[in-house]
């Protein structure tokens, strides 16, 4: 089961993601995300992932395209709240670095440093 709330908060478009991400239940995502970018892109889109315990092949398929199709727009796809299931799946596949991933919507709306930046300064001050 896949659910969506979606909100605005400060020029931004929330999507708060609940559930697996996967190739059964993943075309609920790509309705909604279709929905969003088709007619009004919005600047700034964000995927709450916080409450997302799997993320497949597909899931990873539809979040490269939005990411594309949010650049084709001049607007930008920031991930967030990364479980450490999805985030170690994100790791494998070496796109931690292709996405922007913040540790939540407040460390977007504060402007702070993508969470990889984050992490490397705080290990290297170890």
């Amino acid at each position: 089961m896949l659910t969506i709330d979606e909100y605005q908060a400060d020029g931004l478009l929330v999507l708060k993601v609940t559930g697996r991400m996967a190739f059964d239940t993943i075309h609920i995502l790509n309705t909604r995300l279709q929905a969003r970018l088709t007619f009004h892109p919005p600047g700034i889109l964000v995927l709450d992932l916080a409450r997302v315990e799997q993320v497949d092949s597909s899931g990873i398929g539809l979040l490269v395209a939005t990411r594309n199709a949010m650049n084709r727009h001049m607007g930008r796809l920031c991930l967030c709240g990364l479980q450490v299931r999805v985030r170690d799946t994100f790791e494998r596949m070496n796109l931690l670095n292709y996405f922007a991933v913040y540790p939540a919507v407040e460390d977007i709306l504060a402007g702070h440093p993508l969470q990889e930046a984050a992490e490397s300064s705080a290990l290297s001050a170890r």
